[in-house]
């Protein structure tokens, strides 16, 4: 009985079967023979079946899995007879006349020379060995095994060896490394392997090929994608809280707080059994327009904008003694940013009111968590919000001030401002920090477009022609000098104009200053004010305030004729106000996570989701959302890493 190995590609092709089936193989080869073959001839012969379907396999991926190009290119190869195992060749020759027991053992003698001791099974080792060892010590055999091993080039083998026969005391730290060593990079566990996944942003495609390319080379350490599912599972709320329609996808806020909080319990170390331990986390809401419109069934609605409700945990602290047991180092990354809800609906007043009730409705039904240090509570900021939503909840124009009430003509008239009495409870919408940058840049900007005929408000054709042209020349320079594009239109998605751009315009003001024309030392004072405000460290309310009442001054000597915008306004008369009503740093309450969220979502639904239908894909994009933003797999993935940044001395003087 012969087989090439172009039978057995033929037989696995024409049975749709994996060419690492030699089980397959190993049916059609013992039909075949049609002899019994002893145990251990089967098993000789199933891992030669075993090693030559590793090497077919192997040879077909370097191929492309291209069955044309394989048999091109491996057509000596496929003509050669299979080897079939020698033991299996002489139990079919001696079928007729089987020998008897020794000679049995007298040809599993003969099978194996001397020289390929290694093959052989631990008991011929002991019997081919045994008039050697029989015959010579240990230390002799120790001995002659350096000798050799160095006359055959195995010097560092050699050296361990000789190392031991001098120093046998040193036998247990050896093989205490080796067992150490060995283990430490067999296996890879679940959670770290799903933190490389997340950290990677993998697809399941993607993950199965390094795990395959691995396995190739002989060095797959990583688990199954079965237990990357597994632990998938851990880092989703129970199933029961979790609501998926057509058009949005939810999870209830207690079962998320929950589910977060143990999470995090999981990087804590120890943990004072107390009741006094409280998780304050911020939340908020935003829109976003420019989503892609899917060909997928839907029955209302439409799937070009999404409103996304996010939840950042922010410290694990003890109240009574102001300990704190866990902190997000990175309270601006998306990494922490849980999803509460989204839905696909424009951003409206209507819709700000409602989300707000809903959310309201199940922050006063809270209530604290039970883990096995006692029950922690929870303390939610409303800070991860912008401008129009704080002027929609408040029923304020966009162009008043919703703490005061201030109007535009009123800004830059600052002892009148001062004795404004304003709404207090307006402070617990904290200071939107990434649209400070923003909207402080376009106020240099429309200043610098109007200092031509230092008005306001550009009514007349000659002004706005004047505008238009200074406008122009602005932006080009702001392009060549610095690299940025300001006040340019995108097409359903704003301007230009975002945090980027406005850091950019303010990282050198000196260049940004004979740009624009504006003064040097506003646009330096700005910059500082800015950067405090954005450091997550804590800001002093008494020497903010002076200096950004010494800011508002300047400004106003230098351009009362533009009225100061409402943000700015809030910064430099409430920023004081607004930063003792939080016993968090201002800077960790920014919403810039949620909207670096709006990019993960388009990633999440375009590569990572089924589009089979709205509730998959919408099902897909929560569960990734919820994953991504596990503060265990970060924690295993950013591994201790901290982003720091040097302060200006300016900023720390302003500091506590």
């Amino acid at each position: 009985m012969e087989f090439t190995n172009k039978d057995f590609c033929n037989f696995l092709l024409q049975n749709k079967t994996d060419f690492s089936d030699y089980n397959y193989l190993y049916e059609i080869v013992l039909d075949n023979i049609n002899k019994a073959l002893s145990s251990g001839a089967k098993l000789e012969l199933k891992e030669a079946l075993r090693k030559f379907c590793f090497k077919l396999k192997e040879r077909y991926i370097k191929s492309s899995y291209n069955n044309y190009r394989f048999f091109s290119k491996n057509s000596n190869w496929l003509k050669k007879n299979f080897d079939i195992p020698e033991i299996v060749r002489e139990e079919m020759l001696n079928s007729l006349n089987e020998p008897d027991i020794e000679e049995k053992e007298i040809q599993l003698e003969k099978r194996k020379s001397f020289s390929d001791l290694q093959d052989l099974s631990a008991r011929h080792k002991r019997r081919k060995t045994k008039d050697i060892r029989d015959q010579y010590s240990s230390y002799g055999l120790l001995f002659a095994a350096k000798t050799n091993l160095r006359s055959e080039g195995y010097t560092d083998f050699a050296k361990v060896i000789e190392y031991l026969m001098e120093n046998p005391s040193q036998a247990k730290e050896v093989r205490e490394f080796c067992q150490t060593s060995r283990h430490s990079v067999k296996n890879i566990s679940g959670e770290k392997a799903m933190s490389i996944f997340v950290n990677s942003k993998m697809s399941k495609h993607q993950y199965n090929t390094l795990r395959q390319s691995l396995i190739l080379e002989n060095m797959n350490h990583f688990p199954s994608y079965y237990a990357i599912q597994q632990t998938k599972l851990e880092s989703y709320p129970p199933k029961e809280y979790i609501t998926i329609t057509e058009v949005s996808a939810s999870v209830k806020l207690q079962a998320l707080l929950d589910h977060t909080l143990l999470r995090i319990l999981k990087t804590v170390e120890c943990v004072t059994s107390s009741n006094d331990i409280i998780l304050v986390s911020k939340w908020g809401f935003d829109g976003a327009s420019g989503q892609s419109t899917y060909k997928q069934k839907l029955t209302s609605g439409e799937d070009s904008s999404i409103f996304i409700s996010s939840l950042v945990p922010i410290k694990l602290y003890n109240v009574k003694n102001d300990t704190i047991i866990w902190e997000n180092k990175r309270p601006s990354s998306t990494r922490y940013c849980r999803p509460l809800r989204f839905t696909f609906v424009h951003e409206t007043p209507e819709v700000i009111r409602k989300e707000k009730k809903l959310i309201d409705k199940e922050i006063e039904n809270l209530q604290a968590t039970q883990t096995k240090f006692g029950l922690i509570g929870h303390k939610l900021l409303f800070t991860m919000i912008d401008g129009k939503i704080c002027n929609t909840l408040t029923n304020t124009s966009s162009m008043c001030c919703y703490i005061c009430g201030a109007k535009p003509k009123e800004t830059n008239i600052l002892n009148k401002i001062y004795q404004k009495q304003p709404d207090e409870t307006c402070y617990s919408f904290g200071i939107s920090s990434l649209h400070a940058w923003i909207r402080c840049m376009e106020w240099m900007l429309h200043i610098s477009y109007n200092s031509d005929f230092k008005r306001w408000s550009c009514t007349t054709t000659e002004h706005k022609n004047l505008k238009a042209t200074r406008k122009a020349r602005i932006q080009e320079d702001l392009r060549n000098e610095l690299g940025i594009l300001v006040d340019v239109v995108k097409q359903g998605v704003g301007t230009t104009n975002d945090g980027n751009a406005a850091r950019k315009f303010f990282s050198d003001c000196s260049t940004t200053s004979k740009i624009i024309g504006i003064d040097l030392t506003l646009l330096e004072r700005i910059k500082i004010i800015l950067q405090t405000l954005s450091c997550t460290e804590e800001i002093c309310p008494l020497k903010f305030d002076l200096y950004t009442a010494q800011t508002a001054k300047l400004y106003v000597s230098l351009y009362d004729w533009y009225y100061m915008p409402p943000s700015v306004h809030k910064i430099l008369v409430h920023g004081a106000d607004i930063i003792r009503n939080f016993v968090v740093p201002i800077g960790k309450l920014s919403e810039e996570a949620s909207e670096a969220r709006h990019k993960e979502f388009r990633n999440v639904r375009e590569f990572h989701a089924r589009k089979t239908n709205r509730r998959a894909t919408n099902e897909d994009i929560l569960h990734n959302l919820l994953l991504w933003s596990d503060p265990y797999i970060s924690y295993l993935s950013n591994n201790g890493y901290e982003r720091k940044s040097c302060l200006p001395l300016e900023v720390e003087s302003l500091l506590k």
